[in-house]
């Protein structure tokens, strides 16, 4: 089937233009479906081209395809221009880290592409620019089958921080590049700056498609976080959403991600291409609404449980490493053994940076599942089912967050110490601790459908809840690894809730731990929050009563200090707006380590300081300097 649209020269007396749709066989030009025609004026035509095809309505559920698409004019004017300079591939984006070892910088870099047959594309080279304006080449690399990347590791970087790199070569005889820079390492005598990003949905309802319900590519918020010049880019997870924009395509799960997580490189390429970038996946990423890794094994139905609740991953090890591929490529090598499970590789590591000793875990890959090891709950999806079970009755002897080996590794990172890192940070996918509430009673299932209130309303009835996707449990566990963090006087940075939140843990008390940071999503549809009945203790004079002293669902202490829950504010598009979307900008001082947590709403310029969500920015000292 052939599907052509002409359009042609707008009429000397009206100024409209002649458009016409039609759908013909290939053979013998019969239409298909009777043509459209429509006289439009200049306005109506002036844009992009493009093509979507969508799903048949019958079943079983056909789809459509293009084989090509040719664009051409016969007709003098400027009412039809072609851009080369708009082309994007092969090269879809680039992300790279540079880590400081003892006595070199190591750059680890990761190119991506377009699923292609990995013969077709050949050498794909790795080139710095010298200080004589010339290219020299660090390496080549062929292309990974299934995820599609060229991985890069370059010892003794140094001298060529700052300076322009690129990744070029040839595809279909036709030269390609990609051209950066290597961020030069922030200087001691200013502070260093890291983005926060997570939770990407793309698309709300399917109802508008337009800039009221279409929030991609997100260019005004990556705008915004370009204007404060991150040294580093934290993206903690949900890259992808499985369903969004458009369903899944079980007929190749692997290619329907790589559409997806194309999305997410056409939108955050840019971002990444100059500056360091730590990308790790969640739970959607690897198409699960939650995960409970239970040691990377293969999630299999038992005891009456569905797949997804009796722990593991749903997915073959092979799309789950393509996937890890793709996103954490470009970190420094595992510090953790593995293949662990069915033959998943883990990514836990360490990277040293300007001011910023990292740690980077995965909470998700090891964590037991409560269904399996909390039957007396009724544990679904999460959430106990048993009303007479107490949550805070739920910790089970021997139940993994972190896992034994993630453990070890963190141990041992908070006892060392880095002489030029002024700050610790431990950059994981969600708090360890529960900050969200509920109508007494209910689950997760009605967070979508709660209302959205006006400045300084709260619900008449909210309760903390006990969701198990969150790191409040298992409490053991949890305990442990928080005080790994304390012990190392790190900040913990996350994402994952939908709802920005600064807490302080507690260990065996209130205020006795270290702090959280959970940055805003960049666009979510979930409107979690933080709104108790009961207000907190100790909170300071004048402060929202969501703020101060609580324990969450899991009997957990922790200190609530900043919410930016969902609020009525009446700017459109307000399915965006009004649950708090944004990001997080973390501002460390290189001389004594204190950290400036700041919480950016989408909508706001960031020159204007007084525009932060309440309760931001707030500083977060280190033990150096109390």
């Amino acid at each position: 089937m052939e599907v052509v649209l002409r359009i042609d020269p707008p009429d000397p007396q009206t100024g409209n233009y002649l458009v016409q749709v039609g759908a013909y066989q290939q053979s013998g030009g019969q239409p298909v479906k009777t043509e459209v025609n429509m006289r439009l004026d200049r306005d109506a035509i002036d844009g992009g081209l493009g093509l979507v095809a969508h799903r048949g309505d019958r079943k079983p559920n056909i789809g459509w395809r293009f084989s090509g698409m040719e664009i051409s004019s016969d007709q003098p004017g400027d009412w039809l221009l072609i851009d080369d300079t708009r082309d994007w591939g092969p090269v879809l984006s680039v992300l790279y880290t540079i880590d400081r070892q003892r006595d070199f910088h190591q750059l680890n870099l990761n190119a991506l592409f377009p699923p292609m047959n990995v013969d077709d594309l050949g050498d794909v080279i790795l080139e710095v620019e010298t200080r004589d304006g010339a290219w020299r080449e660090l390496g080549r690399a062929g292309l990974v089958d299934k995820s599609f990347n060229a991985p890069f590791r370059v010892n003794e970087i140094d001298e060529y921080l700052g300076r322009k790199y690129r990744v070029h070569g040839t595809y279909a005889g036709r030269p390609y590049e990609w051209i950066g820079t290597l961020r030069a390492e922030p200087r001691d005598d200013r502070e260093m700056v890291v983005g926060v990003l997570n939770c990407v949905k793309n698309v709300t309802a399917h109802k508008a498609w337009n800039r009221m319900g279409v929030w991609f590519p997100h260019d005004e918020l990556v705008e915004r976080v370009m204007k404060h010049d991150p040294d580093l880019v934290y993206c903690a997870g949900d890259q992808i959403y499985e369903g969004d924009l458009s369903g899944v395509d079980g007929r190749d799960r692997l290619l329907d991600y790589h559409t997806k997580y194309q999305r997410w490189l056409w939108a955050f390429g840019e971002l990444a291409r100059d500056r360091p970038t730590i990308v790790v996946p969640d739970d959607h990423d690897v198409f699960h609404g939650n995960i409970w890794g239970a040691g990377g094994i293969r999630a299999k139905k038992r005891d009456g449980l569905t797949v997804q609740d009796s722990g593991g991953y749903k997915l073959p090890k092979e799309m789950v490493n393509a996937i890890h591929r793709t996103q954490v490529g470009n970190l420094p090598d595992c510090a953790v053994p593995g293949p662990i499970g069915q033959g998943i590789t883990p990514y836990t590591t360490r990277l040293r940076w300007g001011s910023v000793d990292a740690a980077i875990v995965a909470d998700r890959m090891w964590k037991d599942s409560a269904s399996v090891l909390v039957p007396e709950g009724k544990v679904r999806n999460g959430w106990f089912k048993n009303p007479e079970f107490d949550p805070r009755d739920a910790d089970v002897e021997g139940a993994r967050l972190l896992g034994d080996t993630q453990e070890a590794f963190l141990e041992a990172w908070s006892a060392e110490r880095d002489p030029r890192s002024s700050r610790k940070i431990v950059f994981s996918q969600t708090p360890w601790i529960n900050v969200a509430t509920l109508p007494v009673g209910n689950d997760d299932g009605v967070v979508p459908g709660l209302k959205v209130l006006a400045p300084g309303e709260y619900p008449p009835n909210d309760a903390p809840a006990a969701d198990t996707d969150s790191g409040g449990w298992p409490q053991t566990a949890r305990s442990r690894a928080v005080g790994y963090i304390n012990d190392a006087d790190a900040i913990h940075l996350t994402g994952d809730q939908h709802l920005a939140t600064l807490v302080q843990y507690g260990i065996n008390g209130f205020r006795d731990g270290p702090f959280v940071f959970t940055a805003p999503a960049v666009a979510n549809t979930f409107p979690r929050r933080w709104m108790p009945k009961e207000g907190g203790a100790n909170r300071d004079e004048d402060a929202p009563k969501y703020t101060g002293d609580f324990r969450d669902g899991f009997g957990n202490p922790m200190t609530v200090w900043a919410v930016a829950n969902p609020t009525d504010r009446k700017i459109e598009p307000r399915r965006l707006y009004d649950l708090s979307p944004g990001y997080g900008i973390v501002r460390i001082d290189p001389k004594n380590g204190d950290a400036v947590i700041e919480a950016w709403p989408r909508w706001v310029d960031p020159d204007d300081d007084s525009k932060q969500f309440t309760g931001w920015p707030r500083t977060v000292p280190s033990r150096s300097n109390p």
